[in-house]
C-alpha cells in the first residue's frame, strides 16, 4: 500500500506525508520571513521621518531665534540712538512676516508651498500698511504708495506664484519645465512691474524700455532653454 502511494511505511503508519509537511513549513517560514522584512522596512521608514521632523523641529528653532535675536539687537540699537522704537519695527515686522512664511516649510511635510504662500499672501498687505505708515512717521511725509504702487504689484506677483503652485502640484512637470514656466511668468510680472512703477512715478516708459526690454528677454530665453531641456530630458 505504501509503494502504491508513493510514501514510505512511516508516513503511511502516521498518517502524514512528510514531503507536504515540509512544503508548509517552507512556506510558513517564507511567510515569517516576509512579515519580518515588512515590519523592518516600515520601521527603518517610521524612523526616517520621526528624524526627519526632528531635524525640521531643530532648524525652525534655530531660524526663529536667530530672527529673535536680530530684533532684539535692533531694538537695543534703536533704544540707545534714538531713545524709543522707531526703524527697528519695520525690522520687526519683517522678521515676523518672515518667520510666519519660512518656518512651515521646516516643520510640515506636504503642503509645505501651499502654507508658505498662504501665511505670506495673507500677511503681506497689513506688512506693507505698516511700513507706508511707519515710513511716512519716521520721515515726516504723506506718501501713499500701497494703494497706487504696493497693491497692484503684489497682487501680480501673487497669482504668478499661486498659479505656478497649483499647475506644479496638478500636473508635476518636473525641475526644469516647472523653471521654465516661471521664468515665462515672471518676464511678463517684470514687465507688469516696471509699467506700474513708471505710471506712479510719473515717468517717461521710454527712459526705461531698454532696461525692461533686456530684463524679459533674458528671462523669456531663459524660460525657452528651460522647456527644450525638459523636452529632450523627456524623449
Amino acid at each position: 500500500m505504501a509503494a502504491a502511494l508513493d510514501i514510505t511505511v512511516g508516513e503511511l503508519l502516521e498518517g502524514e506525508d512528510e514531503k507536504s509537511v515540509m512544503e508548509d513549513e517552507t512556506e510558513e517560514k517564507e511567510e515569517k520571513e516576509e512579515k519580518m522584512l515588512l515590519n523592518a522596512m516600515n520601521y527603518a521608514q517610521t524612523n526616517m521621518k520621526v528624524r526627519s521632523h526632528r531635524v525640521g523641529k531643530i532648524l525652525a528653532e534655530l531660524f526663529d531665534c536667530s530672527l529673535i535675536l536680530a530684533c532684539m539687537i535692533c531694538f537695543i540699537v534703536d533704544l540707545a540712538i534714538s531713545r524709543a522704537l522707531t526703524w527697528s519695527l519695520i525690522t520687526a515686522s519683517s522678521c515676523l512676516l518672515a518667520g510666519v512664511v519660512i518656518t512651515p516649510f521646516f516643520l510640515l511635510k506636504k503642503e509645505k508651498i501651499f502654507a508658505g504662500l498662504l501665511t505670506g499672501s495673507v500677511l503681506l498687505f497689513p506688512y506693507l500698511l505698516f511700513i507706508e505708515w511707519e515710513t511716512n512717521q519716521l520721515l515726516g511725509t504723506d506718501l501713499h504708495w500701497f494703494w497706487p504702487l504696493a497693491l497692484p504689484i503684489t497682487l501680480i506677483w501673487l497669482c504668478i506664484l499661486w498659479a505656478g503652485a497649483w499647475i506644479i502640484m496638478k500636473t508635476r512637470p518636473g525641475v526644469f519645465k516647472a523653471a521654465g514656466l516661471y521664468c515665462i511668468a515672471f518676464a511678463f510680472g517684470s514687465a507688469a512691474t516696471v509699467m506700474i512703477s513708471n505710471s506712479f512715478a510719473n515717468s517717461d516708459i521710454v527712459e526705461n524700455f531698454w532696461n525692461m526690454l533686456i530684463n524679459c528677454s533674458a528671462l523669456l530665453a531663459a524660460g525657452v532653454i528651460c522647456l527644450c531641456i525638459s523636452s529632450i530630458r523627456s524623449r
